[in-house]
């Protein structure tokens, strides 16, 4: 194997939970920040722009499209707004 775990090492419902917080985060991470970024005025170091959340955000929401079908994703609703 060289090192690298199975499939079947991973809990699919342990992921999925881990998935919907991560969209949750997500969720409110793209509310607050994706239509004007961020400003910090006494630390410029800790500033964004609008784009950044949508990077950042990208991965979980490139796997919540592989995640259709699973019941405790598809639960939350949430999810089309954000992988679309």
């Amino acid at each position: 194997m060289g090192g690298a775990l199975s499939e079947a090492a991973w809990d699919e419902a342990d992921l999925a939970i881990r998935l919907c917080r991560a969209l949750d985060l997500a969720k409110r991470v793209i509310t607050w920040f994706a239509s004007e970024g961020y400003s910090d005025p006494e630390s410029p170091a800790n500033s964004f722009q609008p784009e950044k959340p949508l990077g950042e955000t990208a991965p979980a929401r490139g796997l919540a499209r592989g995640a259709v079908g699973r019941v405790a994703v598809d639960r939350r609703g949430a999810w089309p707004r954000l992988v679309s």
